[in-house]
């Protein structure tokens, strides 16, 4: 009763400030809904009665689209920390964790080939919640927990189940806003030679940086956008952002040296290296990201000539924010370690 109040046309008294206030709903939503920021997304009858409720709650007690907010939205404001869920195949169902990134969702698929797969959300997909079955035993089909990603044919792509309403809700908004915000194209993608497998090979991989992460495939046929649904094995692993700690570059070249300057073609033919050229002396540039987790916990990437080395780094550097960028005379011993993540890397 703090929030609304109904009375009566016939049976109440009626103050003047309460009949200007009766303007309509144009009128009314025009100041309730002044701001609503570019990820949220009005809930429709379908939804889940906790968003309609967390909906009504945030426009007209805590009156947040009032006011413009101080900072932007962005694909951060709807990120989600690994969580537990079920996921959905078919018939089929696992308990797995999940997590938003960047607009992507990531799956652990433990037990499931492969181990991880990624959904990449944007413009084109539809986030819905599932309707019960008519035999199901709940009230109102809307309290479903079930959640979808569609395609534009309706076909679902993601299909998740979650322990509560309560996170019901966080996931659709979380979902929604990605859609919204969220784009399948990289900032960079290139050719570039890196240690794989469990001797640590060098295996020239297709690298696409993306907002979720510095995503390793094994061909370029991706191009520079990240695909829709990855479960194939030409997806080998992902760095997220805030896993990289600090990032170290060195070599040189003929080209002269000067580094955050310059720019490549991203897109170009997968470059060769001789055996053991990890060092300056050959003309060889390289990257090393030490990170706090992933696959392992160091990343040697080798690439051909400064300007390349310099473009990645310079986005690199935009790319995870306020880290250590320092230049060193030569690569450090490759101490890896094994982590989370599918960090196998086999041909």
């Amino acid at each position: 009763t703090h929030i609304s109040q109904c009375r009566s046309v016939d049976l109440d008294d009626w103050s003047a400030e309460q009949v200007a206030a009766m303007r309509g709903n144009r009128s009314s939503n025009a100041v309730f809904e002044a701001h609503i920021p570019l990820g949220s997304m009005r809930p429709s009858c379908s939804d889940p009665l906790g968003l309609c409720a967390d909906w009504i709650q945030a426009k007209y007690v805590r009156r947040e689209f009032v006011k413009p907010r101080e900072q932007p939205d962005t694909l951060h404001n709807y990120s989600i920390t690994p969580r537990k869920v079920t996921l959905w195949k078919g018939s089929r169902s696992k308990v797995t964790q999940a997590r938003i990134i960047g607009g992507v969702v990531f799956i652990e698929t433990s037990g499931w080939a492969p181990c991880c797969f990624f959904v990449a959300l944007n413009s084109t997909l539809q986030v819905v919640s599932k309707r019960a079955s008519p035999s199901a035993p709940q009230d109102r089909p809307v309290d479903s927990r079930d959640l979808q990603v569609l395609d534009g044919k309706g076909v679902a792509v993601l299909e998740i189940e979650v322990g509560t309403n309560a996170e019901a809700v966080v996931w659709l908004k979380a979902l929604r806003g990605s859609t919204i915000l969220g784009e399948r194209s990289g900032t960079r993608a290139g050719w570039l030679t890196t240690l794989a497998g469990t001797l640590r090979r060098k295996r020239r991989r297709w690298f696409v940086l993306h907002p979720s992460g510095l995503h390793k495939f094994k061909t370029d046929a991706i191009g520079a956008e990240l695909p829709e649904c990855s479960t194939s094995t030409d997806w080998k692993d992902v760095i997220h952002p805030s896993w990289v700690l600090s990032i170290e570059f060195g070599g040189s070249d003929d080209e002269a040296d000067s580094p955050m300057e310059g720019g490549i073609a991203s897109r170009s033919c997968p470059p060769s290296y001789s055996p053991g050229s990890l060092t300056s002396s050959n003309g060889r540039c390289w990257l090393v990201l030490r990170c706090s987790g992933g696959p392992s916990a160091v990343t040697l990437l080798l690439m051909e000539g400064s300007r390349i080395r310099d473009a990645w780094l310079r986005d690199l550097a935009a790319w995870a924010g306020g880290i250590q960028i320092r230049k060193a005379d030569r690569p450090p011993s490759m101490a890896f370690r094994s982590g989370s993540g599918r960090g196998s890397d086999t041909e």
